[in-house]
C-alpha cells in the first residue's frame, strides 16, 4: 500500500511542481480544482478517461492545503537540483498526510488504473525516486526542456496540458514500463 500511495503522491507533486506559479496563486484559488485539472491531463496522456473520484473522494480542503505546502518545499528543492532533499520532502509528506488520504488512494480504482497505465504499480518508492534522479543526472537538458514546457502551460493556466506533460515525462523516464 505504501508504494501505491507514494507513487501517486509523487506523481501529483510532480504535476504541480513544474512551476513556482502554483505557489504564487491567490490563496483563494481552489487547490482541489487545480489538482483535478492536472490529473485530467495526466490521465488523458495515459489514454484514460478523466478521473472523477480521486480528488473529490480522497482530498479535503486541509489535505489539499497540506499538499500545497509540501509542493512549495518540493519545488524549491527540484529547482536547486537537490534530489535527495526532494525525496525526503516526499517521504515526509507521506508521513504527514492524513492516513485517510493514503487509504483512499490505495483503494481508488482510478488511481490504480493510472499506475497500471504508466507501469508504475510494481515500483518501490525508492526505485521510483532513484530512476527519476538517475534520468535527471544523465538527461539534464531534456529535463530542463520538460520543465520549460510545464512552465509555459502553467503560466497560461493550462493545468490539463501540464498534467499531460507530466505523463509524457513519466513515459520518457520509464520507457520500458510506459504504454
Amino acid at each position: 500500500m505504501r508504494s501505491i500511495v507514494f507513487t501517486i503522491v509523487v506523481a501529483c507533486l510532480l504535476a504541480v511542481s513544474c512551476n513556482a506559479e502554483f505557489l504564487s496563486r491567490p490563496r483563494d484559488s481552489d487547490p482541489q480544482q487545480i489538482l483535478q485539472q492536472y490529473l485530467n491531463g495526466f490521465f488523458e496522456q495515459a489514454g484514460l478517461p478523466d478521473p472523477t473520484t480521486i480528488v473529490t473522494t480522497c482530498f479535503d480542503e486541509d489535505s489539499a492545503r497540506l499538499t500545497d505546502n509540501a509542493v512549495s518545499a518540493f519545488v524549491d528543492q527540484l529547482a536547486r537540483q537537490q534530489i535527495v532533499a526532494a525525496e525526503k520532502t516526499a517521504f515526509d509528506y507521506i508521513k504527514e498526510i492524513p492516513p485517510s488520504v493514503g487509504k483512499c488512494l490505495s483503494q481508488n480504482a482510478e488511481a490504480k488504473q493510472a499506475l497500471d497505465a504508466y507501469g508504475l504499480n510494481n515500483l518501490t518508492p525508492t526505485q521510483f525516486v532513484l530512476k527519476i534522479a538517475q534520468y535527471d543526472l544523465t538527461h539534464y537538458n531534456l529535463i530542463e526542456q520538460f520543465l520549460t514546457g510545464c512552465d509555459q502551460a502553467i503560466e497560461a493556466q493550462n493545468y490539463t496540458q501540464a498534467g499531460q506533460l507530466i505523463g509524457q515525462g513519466l513515459q520518457t523516464i520509464f520507457p520500458k514500463l510506459a504504454l
